[in-house]
């Protein structure tokens, strides 16, 4: 797995420590003081990034958030 940009890493390690539950673009951007778009334009990126290595990071339905596969 390369996930080389810093936000992209911060979503990941974030995402990782909650994974018992969905979390949502706000609550990320609120972690990484930014927008929830960029938020999900970072997610877009990470999950093409590891869908090459066969890892998705899935999302829910429309307004429960993101959360890990592993």
């Amino acid at each position: 797995m390369r996930v080389s940009n810093t936000r992209e890493k911060g979503i990941l390690q974030f995402l990782l420590k909650h994974r018992e539950r969905y979390v949502t673009s706000k609550e990320l951007a609120e972690y990484l003081s930014c927008s929830d778009r960029t938020v999900r334009n970072h997610l877009k990126s990470i999950d093409q990034t590891l869908n090459l290595q066969g890892v998705k990071v899935s999302r829910s339905k429309q307004g429960q958030g993101y959360r890990t596969n592993f």
